[in-house]
Formats: C-alpha cells, sequence, structure tokens
C-alpha cells in the first residue's frame, strides 16, 4: 500500500542498506520548508527468499534522547538563543566508545543558501538549508545492526532550525549487545 504524505512531505531521499543476509530501503521524508522528518522500511529480499521477521525490531525517534545507542555512543548538542534553536544536533561519537562503532555513510544534500542580513550591520549572513545523513554500525554487530540519524537544518523567520531523528534497525542479539554497553555505562557513572 502506497504511502500519502500529503503537502507537508514533498521530499524523498532513499538509501539501501545491508542488513543480515538482504538489504532495508530507508526512505527519509521531508519537506523543503520545514524540519519535519519521517521514516519508512522496507526489506528488499534476495530471490524472493523471505527471512524470518520475528528477530527484527524497527524503532524511529524523533527525541534521540530516549535512544540507548545515542545515549552510548553519541554527542548530541542542544542550543537556544535568539537566532538558534538546535535540539540533539549530532556533535560527535564519544571519546570512550569511538572503537565500538563504525560510520557506515555520511551524507548531506545542500536544499538551498539563504542569506539573512546582520542586525547591526550591512553585512549578510549564510546559512545552507540542507539534509544530513549519517549510518552507524556496532563493531561487533556490524551486519545486525544499523543506526540512522536524519538532521533537518532550516531557516524559519530569521531563525536557524535545527531537528535530528532517529531509525534504528536491529536483531534481538544486537539489542542484547546494546543493552550490555548501556549497563557498562550507567554502573560505571558516565
Amino acid at each position: 500500500m502506497p504511502i500519502n504524505l500529503g503537502k507537508n512531505l514533498n521530499r524523498c531521499y532513499q538509501i539501501q542498506l545491508p542488513f543480515v543476509n538482504y538489504y532495508y530501503i530507508i526512505n527519509i521524508y521531508f519537506n523543503k520548508k520545514s524540519t519535519l522528518l519521517l521514516f519508512s522500511t522496507q526489506p528488499q529480499f534476495l530471490n524472493n527468499d523471505q527471512p524470518e521477521h520475528s528477530g527484527i525490531e524497527v524503532r524511529m525517534f524523533k527525541n534521540l534522547s530516549s535512544s540507548k545507542f545515542c545515549e552510548v555512543f553519541l554527542k548530541l548538542n542542544s542550543y537556544k538563543s535568539s537566532t538558534l534553536d538546535i535540539l540533539n544536533q549530532f556533535d560527535g561519537v564519544n571519546n570512550k566508545y569511538i572503537h565500538y562503532i563504525n560510520y557506515l555513510f555520511n551524507e548531506i544534500i545542500d536544499l538551498s543558501k539563504i542569506s539573512i542580513k546582520n542586525e547591526n550591520s550591512d553585512k549578510f549572513k549564510y546559512f545552507k538549508d540542507k539534509l544530513s545523513i549519517t549510518g552507524f554500525t556496532i563493531d561487533s554487530c556490524q551486519n545486525n545492526f544499523i543506526f540512522v540519524l536524519a538532521e533537518r537544518q532550516n531557516i524559519i523567520l530569521n531563525k536557524k532550525i535545527v531537528r535530528t531523528s532517529g531509525i534504528q534497525i536491529s536483531t534481538f542479539d544486537s539489542l542484547n549487545f546494546l543493552s550490555d554497553f548501556y549497563k557498562n555505562m550507567k554502573n560505571n557513572n558516565e
């Protein structure tokens, strides 16, 4: 059944990533004029050989602070001022855990360049309206765990708005492995 997005979501970026012994197609839907992001996933089987899905979980995170993966492995930045509104922007990998995860990809799509006149002078500031997509995997779970961050930067009423969402595709075994990292982090009061 096709997904009906209406007029709020008018763009789609699609990626295909290997998972277990097949692929997942991840669609990232967005609008050129807002920070709204949505995901959809679809498994892509090889030779019509459909594996058992009972051991796979797909989770979407609008609030990245509710993700164990983000809490353990990623540094997220939030900031609010008169010209910036940043919520959960990816700011790097936690140094202690940098050797346990791998980048799968990092792609940036510049949608437009916006100039805003500086209030105190005749000079202009330039901002890019863009979509950034970054994929990760846990080193020990390479084909069993995928985490994709989608960050939307947009200028609305002379204010830069940044919102980041995520999608996680994992087997139950890799979720147990992630839970072990999470427990270890909590036990060490990090």
